[in-house]
């Protein structure tokens, strides 16, 4: 679309260059027609500045693309064996499929599951997979359909290496579509901050309280600062574990036209993004089975 703007330029300029020669012996051409003049003019710079737009656009994608597919696997080494797929070379068990985030009872409205940027690897042990994906389905409106988006943002899925003796779920309270608790039980816990941030539902009452001690809640707190999301679901269904970051903003983004690429802060900040969903996930598989 861009292109087609742009190729279009000369051809507008052409014509109006004729239209102006053939009637630029009349004296008085510029004043009959200064209102045409001044339309043609206005076009003009609004299709300059739309394929302007474009071409940028379609510059700084590619930019950001290119730094982060080559440089976010060096970062990943870091903390273990990572690598960029996509969607066909996933792994079939680390996988996250809309059927079973619905069956968690997270976004069950949702119709379509759309993924972009897949990382999966392994850290200490733990197949894990992170996916910027978008969830949406349609809804009537009177005489219209209308997409609505359920999520945006980064579904984590880890197998843990300890079964945990059923499912708590964590719904964050400020996300209208959060998840419906089925057949759970609501759970009340002591830290009153965390129950004004979350819904929370578990089948196993003790179970959860030794799950969600201060250390695991100040980790998931901490989650929220670091990511700067509207909201963060959290699932325990027996050994896996799952996070649902929302955002409207892309993950692990490197490299910013806007910014230098060289400038610390670009990496300190995707370092702290993992740092915090991986501290999560070793500390659920490192919590004493005993005291389950």
């Amino acid at each position: 679309k861009c292109l087609s703007i742009v190729t279009s330029i000369p051809t507008i300029i052409l014509f109006c260059n004729l239209n102006i020669d053939i009637k630029i012996k009349n004296s008085n051409f510029f004043i009959e027609n200064i209102q045409s003049i001044l339309i043609i003019s206005a076009i003009l710079l609004a299709c300059i500045s739309i394929s302007l737009y474009c071409v940028s656009y379609k510059i700084d994608t590619e930019y950001r693309s290119s730094v982060k597919s080559k440089i976010l696997p060096i970062l990943l080494s870091l903390f273990g064996n990572f690598a960029i797929k996509t969607s066909s070379e996933q792994n079939s068990v680390s996988k996250i499929s809309l059927s079973e985030i619905k069956s968690l009872g997270f976004f069950r409205c949702s119709e379509r599951k759309t993924d972009d940027d897949i990382i999966e690897g392994i850290y200490k042990n733990l197949e894990i997979n992170i996916t910027e994906t978008i969830l949406e389905h349609e809804e009537d409106s009177g005489k219209h359909r209308h997409t609505v988006r359920d999520f945006k943002g980064l579904i984590v899925k880890t197998k843990l290496n300890k079964n945990y003796k059923g499912t708590t779920l964590l719904a964050a309270k400020n996300n209208s579509r959060s998840a419906a608790k089925g057949k759970l039980e609501k759970v009340e816990l002591e830290d009153v901050e965390f129950n004004k941030m979350y819904n929370i539902f578990s089948d196993n009452q003790i179970e959860v309280r030794y799950l969600l001690n201060p250390s695991f809640m100040e980790k998931i707190k901490k989650a929220n600062e670091v990511f700067g999301s509207k909201y963060i679901h959290f699932a325990i269904v027996n050994n896996l574990f799952y996070m649902f970051i929302n955002s409207s903003d892309n993950y692990f983004e490197i490299a910013k036209t806007e910014k230098n690429i060289y400038d610390i802060q670009n990496f300190r900040k995707v370092c702290h993004e993992f740092v915090s969903i991986f501290k999560l996930i070793e500390h659920l598989n490192l919590v004493k089975k005993d005291c389950l």
